[in-house]
């Protein structure tokens, strides 16, 4: 699925795994009658990505796959969901199982730096020196979307972070000015390696003309449809508090 993102050519290449992980926490929560999903994600340090940058969407992956995958995915089931999550799918996990998502962090005040300090000192935590790095795709990806589409991460990152007031907008400007370096050359060449791609092979790929997820079939003009039911389920943690503003107010 990754390399069938990278022949869709558009930004959102870590879609699969984002559905995956979701699909993961949801099966699991339903089998085991698990009422509440905690998840990590802080609107005061990572922000929300632009819509064309980073779109989730069940049928959007599997209309990606239908055109460049290889390998056929198995069907959906309420406890091995695979990587379908489609609007119907969603319903049954937060209406009919009653599941909630609750993102801890948005409900204390969160210091990024306060927190690499404590888990250095107190846990051994070694610095990845940048955000996403414990997956080590994420190099590739970075230097895809900056090299192929000019986008840099680290805007919505650090845009977060200047509203906190974690960062001020000077030293976030600055820092976008510098290489990022999560673009490590040798991770970069161990991913196409793991891919099973040829350094031919992924420059042609990049330059393919850069599309959207607005070029592919999708779930979107139906969750326009729920923009309210949408809104509530937000407010009553039915799903993550910032899916409302992914959708409807970061396009």
């Amino acid at each position: 699925m990754r390399i069938a993102f990278l022949k869709a050519s558009t930004p959102d290449i870590g879609t699969p795994t984002d559905i995956g992980i979701a699909n993961a926490l949801y099966s699991v929560a339903a089998g085991e009658n698990i009422k509440h999903l905690l998840i990590g994600q802080s609107f005061r340090t990572e922000g929300i990505a632009p819509l064309e940058w980073n779109y989730l969407d069940g049928i959007y992956l599997h209309s990606v796959h239908r055109q460049f995958g290889k390998v056929k995915l198995r069907k959906w089931s309420p406890l091995d969901p695979g990587f379908s999550l489609r609007v119907r799918h969603m319903v049954y996990y937060t209406v009919l199982k009653g599941i909630k998502t609750l993102p801890v962090l948005y409900y204390c005040n969160y210091i990024r730096n306060d927190v690499t300090r404590f888990l250095e000192q107190e846990l051994g935590w070694v610095n990845t020196g940048a955000h996403y790095w414990d997956d080590l795709y994420q190099s590739l990806m970075t230097y895809i979307m900056r090299k192929k589409f000019n986008i840099d991460r680290r805007i919505y990152n650090y845009s977060a972070l200047v509203r906190s007031r974690q960062m001020t907008r000077e030293e976030a400007l600055n820092r976008v000015k510098e290489p990022y370096k999560i673009e490590d050359p040798k991770v970069i060449e161990l991913c196409i390696k793991r891919l099973g791609l040829t350094q031919k092979e992924f420059e042609e790929f990049m330059v393919l003309p850069p599309r959207t997820f607005r070029d592919y079939k999708t779930s979107y003009n139906l969750l326009k449809l729920f923009k309210v039911p949408i809104k509530i389920a937000c407010k009553l943690n039915m799903l993550p508090s910032t899916a409302y503003a992914k959708y409807f107010e970061c396009g």
